[in-house]
């Protein structure tokens, strides 16, 4: 008769794209098929672009209203600095950084505790609702990160300590720890005021001894800007880079 009496082997699901229905698992096909049935062939799906998923993304934040303490007047000039910058104290508040301090707690040099040299800066004493402040301004065009060797001597509830970058809190301890300890503090770029401040919750006077000084410590502190090289002025800025090797480097003007 021209007609095929044993059905196919394999079966073709049907699949539309575009559907939001799921394939048929179960294909159903014609009982009855064309007498001469040609090649099957298989349907090509459209692509469907990929959705973009939904993330919720994080405003920007907007810089905030630092407000210059008083006691701040001058700054580290690091717009043209292409070395370390260091002090360890060795010549006072006043010999190296230009250090600022709270007047009435104000820190001091001491020489029995200090990681490197004859001296190291000290807090003062805090007591319920106190504080004894330092800080140091930078500026500079790209920004840098400040080392420091830090020593901590608090403990809450009596006393804590944090470390400020224009105001926002970056690091901070609430506990003494006996030995020094090596830490550095990526500074942004532009006019930054960093602070070290020991403190005291007011409280009221606390019936048990602390067992600690309520002090913090800072010492062997550098500071290394981070450095651009653009090479527009046709020599080379960083006055540690040095040229070796066999021939020499030159500056072209024309790419």
């Amino acid at each position: 008769t021209g007609y095929i009496t044993e059905p196919p082997t394999t079966y073709y699901p049907t699949f539309n794209p575009t559907s939001k229905e799921e394939p048929t698992k179960n294909p159903t096909r014609d009982p009855t098929p064309k007498p001469t049935p040609g090649p099957t062939s298989k349907a090509i799906p459209t692509p469907i672009p990929p959705t973009e998923p939904n993330v919720t993304r994080r405003p920007t934040k907007s810089p905030s209203k630092f407000t210059l303490p008083p006691v701040v007047t001058t700054a580290i000039d690091a717009t043209s600095v292409t070395a370390v910058l260091s002090d360890g104290f060795e010549n006072g508040l006043s010999g190296g950084f230009p250090w600022h301090t709270s007047p009435d707690l104000p820190w001091t040099t001491y020489a029995s505790d200090k990681t490197e040299g004859s001296y190291s800066a000290r807090s003062h004493p805090v007591g319920p609702g106190e504080n004894s402040d330092l800080h140091v301004a930078i500026k500079s065009t790209h920004g840098g990160v400040l080392y420091f060797d830090f020593k901590t001597d608090v403990k809450m509830p009596f006393s804590g300590c944090y470390i400020n970058i224009d105001g926002e809190s970056k690091k901070g301890y609430t506990f003494p720890k006996p030995d020094w300890i090596e830490m550095s503090l990526p500074i942004p770029e532009g006019d930054r005021v960093v602070m070290f401040r020991a403190w005291a919750p007011n409280l009221g006077k606390p019936d048990a001894d602390s067992g600690v000084s309520g002090t913090i410590g800072l010492d062997n502190v550098s500071y290394m800007p981070n450095l651009f090289e653009g090479f527009e002025s046709g020599k080379v800025e960083w006055d540690a880079a040095q040229f070796t090797g066999d021939g020499s480097w030159t500056f072209d003007w024309t790419n």
